[in-house]
């Protein structure tokens, strides 16, 4: 899991950043990309009202990528950043306003996530400046690798229960043709 971090002080370098993320050129069979929050899609537009309605004093945006390594990618970005997001602000104990777009451009999928410069302080609702220090890129990789390790495991078990369910080779070709004497069933 890679994490990395940069910060902005100018509204319109925010601006420029979630439209960037939005439009930049995407891969060969990429769809066209949205930005999503950890209730839903929201458009550009509401993406830049919500990160600027939570300002307070000087003007501040944080931007994270994240990256998970080839043996951690879950098949769902989007879940994996409301997971890791959702599992990071009840760490801190702050709310968090964050808008996401994924990208699958390149050779590893990755997040970029713009967060507000401030959030509500859980214990009593207080607007707190957000601070990112070096231990919560480590919190953000280990909850990271937590959820990918975790769906990773569901879906190998899911896997080979499939494989034990499956029919081999020999049981499809008896199911499709019978011995002489008996019915086929419709299909």
């Amino acid at each position: 899991m890679v994490v990395r971090h940069s910060y902005t002080r100018s509204s319109g370098a925010a601006k420029q950043a979630i439209k960037y993320y939005q439009l930049r050129p995407r891969g060969k069979h990429e769809e066209a990309r949205s930005i999503f929050t950890s209730t839903g899609t929201v458009s550009r537009s509401e993406a830049i009202s919500t990160i600027n309605s939570h300002q307070h004093g000087n003007y501040l945006v944080h931007r994270l990528t994240i990256s998970p390594s080839p043996e951690e990618r879950p098949a769902d970005l989007r879940e994996m950043t409301r997971y890791v997001m959702s599992e990071w602000e009840k760490e801190r104990g702050q709310s968090l306003h964050w808008v996401a777009v994924e990208h699958h451009n390149t050779e590893h999928p990755h997040v970029h996530v713009v967060i507000a410069g401030t959030g509500e302080r859980e214990s009593d609702g207080a607007t707190r400046t957000v601070s990112i220090r070096r231990d919560d890129y480590s919190r953000i990789k280990a909850i990271g690798a937590e959820y990918c390790h975790s769906v990773n495991r569901t879906s190998q078990r899911w896997e080979e229960q499939t494989r034990e369910h499956t029919p081999s080779a020999d049981e499809r070709q008896r199911q499709a043709y019978p011995p002489a004497g008996r019915e086929v069933p419709d299909r």
